[in-house]
């Protein structure tokens, strides 16, 4: 459901990035090219989403800026409500993606699931049981448009020229069991609400999205996302490239 290109940019830490010619790793018929005469890009306008830091916890906000200050010298600050509606906001993203994310997953798996009932975990048994088997065709086409308007306008608004950017996590990793994963925990307003809700927009939307993680000023792992329009995957690795230059530089 979320095409998201998250192995490449992986490779990117301390400076190190294996880019130059990964494109070649996707397809076995593309030997050698380089990313820089590949692609005929001008530098994508850099778009923060206001929204989204406003609601993350004050060290993934220092770490997020301080790299984004160092590495970006032109960037401007966005509020989904701008191009959008002032009903936008990460429960608004969650609840629609969860309630189209569990239809799907009923569609598809189900009749296996009524036939050979397996212990499901509480998430699962949650959105198959009270979201999935109860929403009627209404709501579902009602959710489905929601979808449509909000892909549009994302669309519409980045085209070929901007990328969104936004820190990919509200919070630093968590401890094993530090927050309970339960049906009220992720509706609560809290860490796996707004962890959802925030990396929504790529799945909503069906858009390309590339992670890279940053570690200053604190040391702690953060990571950065960028999101391109729909198939404008090779902006997101035209704006790597331009990245990978700047840390060259940097060593």
């Amino acid at each position: 459901m979320n095409p998201v290109f998250q192995l490449p940019a992986t490779f990117l830490f301390d400076g190190l990035l294996l880019m130059k010619n990964s494109v070649v790793s996707l397809s076995t018929n593309i030997q050698h090219i380089s990313l820089d005469n590949h692609l005929s890009y001008s530098e994508p306008k850099i778009i923060v989403i206001q929204d989204i830091l406003n609601i993350c916890e004050p060290i993934v906000k220092e770490t997020f800026l301080t790299y984004l200050n160092k590495n970006f010298e032109k960037y401007s600050l966005l509020n989904l409500t701008e191009i959008l509606s002032p009903e936008i906001n990460f429960s608004w993203l969650f609840e629609l993606y969860v309630l189209l994310h569990s239809c799907e997953l009923w569609n598809v798996h189900g009749s296996w699931v009524e036939s050979t009932k397996p212990e499901l975990g509480p998430i699962a048994n949650y959105n198959f049981n009270q979201i999935a088997k109860v929403a009627n065709r209404d709501n579902l086409s009602l959710g489905i448009k929601k979808r449509e308007w909000f892909t549009k306008n994302v669309t519409n608004y980045l085209n070929d020229k901007a990328v969104f950017c936004f820190p990919t996590t509200p919070d630093i990793a968590p401890k094993k069991d530090f927050y309970t994963q339960n049906p009220e925990a992720r509706k609560s307003g809290g860490y796996f609400q707004k962890l959802i809700g925030m990396n929504a927009i790529a799945s909503l939307t069906r858009s390309p999205q590339i992670t890279i993680p940053i570690n200053e000023p604190g040391d702690f792992p953060v990571g950065m996302s960028f999101l391109a329009a729909q198939n404008q995957d090779e902006l997101l690795f035209y704006l790597l490239s331009g990245i990978l230059r700047n840390l060259e530089g940097q060593a």
